[in-house]
């Protein structure tokens, strides 16, 4: 059998497979969008918060080793304050309290855990009141404000033994210009959900992440609110993963950072090296994920929780990651699952 084929019927197989327990495991949520404000559409805005509860529940039965929320976290009161046109002092307040209560909620993981800033995070809020009321676990890098990273294992000692993985996060929030979106309700030009980037600065910060993780023989995993495999010369539907379905293209560019091409270069430097990168933004992705070909990373999309009623309607994942450099996504509810293979001679042994 020919390897595309022999890989991409592995990507079909059963959620489990893997014998061996897993190097690292983590849970992870995306778009919660908790406000307590009105349902508009099929926005429950009310039932994230016992969405949240279950996913930290039902994540801690796995005993992962973190979990991380990819953005759009809290949302705000449209309805009856009208907090998506005025940035007043009582929707900063109500708006302030949406993020303390779910992020009380979130807390109730036992293990370390993380955010990614995503744009309705900056809906009447500006990037450092977010971050102000987030709660982020050890990292060892802060790159700039929402971009930081770790290896695993953590390290006990100094110095450090091996460490086979390094995790990255991303803040999207940029205008073209590298300016850094602030309250997206009363934008300046270039504001847009649809127009976010990764700022100069931060793109030469993760090129010397991903040289540095190169010269210590660390494999890499990236989260971004974004998606990554859309827009100029995005490889969506490309390759070994689902089809792109009609008349969905423009859509997925539209939840695609606007400069992803030029992050995919960075990110595709080192053939092999960026196992997968973990996107939110796109709350029912169609494809879901794109493997273009062995060796390229998994961009995965991760659908979103805000969507429909509670208990009916839910979304999170539990993601192992092998020492073959395989990946599985155990998706819960609406989410997607799928594992892709460990690449040839790849290996993330522990020193």
């Amino acid at each position: 059998m020919m390897l595309a084929n022999l890989f991409a019927l592995v990507l079909m197989l059963p959620v489990g497979i893997n014998a061996s327990p897993p190097l690292v495991s983590f849970g992870i949520i995306t778009d919660v969008h908790y406000a307590d404000a009105d349902s508009i559409g099929t926005r429950i805005y009310r039932d994230s918060l016992s969405k949240v509860n279950q996913a930290v529940a039902k994540m801690s039965e796995f005993d992962p080793d973190f979990m991380i929320e990819l953005g759009d976290f809290k949302d705000t009161e449209a309805t009856h304050h009208h907090c998506d046109q005025h940035q007043t002092p009582e929707c900063i307040s109500l708006t302030i309290g949406y993020l303390q209560r779910i992020e009380q909620a979130l807390a109730a993981f036992p293990g370390a855990r993380y955010h990614v800033i995503g744009n309705h995070d900056v809906d009447v809020l500006n990037q450092s009141s977010v971050f102000a009321h987030e709660r982020d676990s050890h990292v060892d890098e802060v790159g700039g404000p929402g971009f930081y990273s770790w290896s695993f294992p953590p390290c006990q000692s100094s110095p450090c033994g091996h460490q086979p993985l390094r995790f990255i996060t991303l803040n999207g929030d940029f205008t073209a210009q590298d300016e850094p979106w602030s309250d997206l309700d009363s934008p300046f030009p270039g504001e847009s959900w649809d127009k976010a980037n990764v700022p100069t600065q931060q793109r030469v910060w993760l090129a010397r992440q991903l040289d540095e993780a190169n010269s210590n023989k660390q494999h890499v995993i990236i989260f971004v609110h974004y998606r990554l495999d859309g827009g100029e010369g995005g490889p969506v539907g490309q390759g070994l993963g689902p089809a792109v379905p009609k008349g969905n293209r423009a859509w997925i560019d539209d939840c695609t950072l606007e400069n992803a091409d030029e992050v995919r270069k960075i990110v595709e430097k080192y053939p092999g090296q960026v196992l997968a990168t973990f996107s939110g933004h796109d709350h029912k992705p169609l494809p879901p994920y794109t493997l273009e070909a062995p060796g390229k990373p998994l961009y995965f999309t991760h659908a979103g929780m805000i969507e429909g009623h509670f208990p009916a309607s839910n979304a999170y994942s539990v993601v192992s990651v092998f020492s073959n450099c395989s990946i599985e996504v155990r998706g819960f509810a609406n989410a997607t699952s799928v594992i892709t293979p460990g690449q040839n001679n790849c290996s993330l042994a522990l020193a």
